[in-house]
């Protein structure tokens, strides 16, 4: 995906509020940010989710947002997607640090 089109889509998924900006300061480096806001736009979108926030409306559930982690996590890692053991493990990790 290119930076245009990741920019359309943040634009749709409304990347910003207090936990996305606390999110996005922790990354250092512009090129790990792109990643990570590409897979933050993907998973919200898999949840059918417009906002940071919204992904926090369960931040009282923790089972509820681990089993939806799981669940996609698991789906990206079945076909047609089929990643990689490393890019698995950094989508958690995004996932994870973002409800931590």
């Amino acid at each position: 995906m290119t930076t245009t089109e990741t920019k359309q889509q943040q634009a749709q998924l409304q990347l910003f509020g207090q936990a996305y900006r606390n999110f996005a300061d922790s990354i250092y480096s512009p090129a790990t940010k792109g990643s990570y806001d590409f897979a933050l736009c993907r998973y919200m979108k898999h949840l059918n989710v417009r906002t940071v926030d919204d992904l926090l409306k369960n931040a009282d559930k923790p089972k509820f947002i681990e089993a939806q982690i799981i669940e996609y996590v698991v789906n990206l890692r079945n076909p047609p997607n089929s990643l990689r053991y490393q890019t698995l493990n950094m989508h958690t990790y995004i996932y994870i640090s973002l409800f931590s």
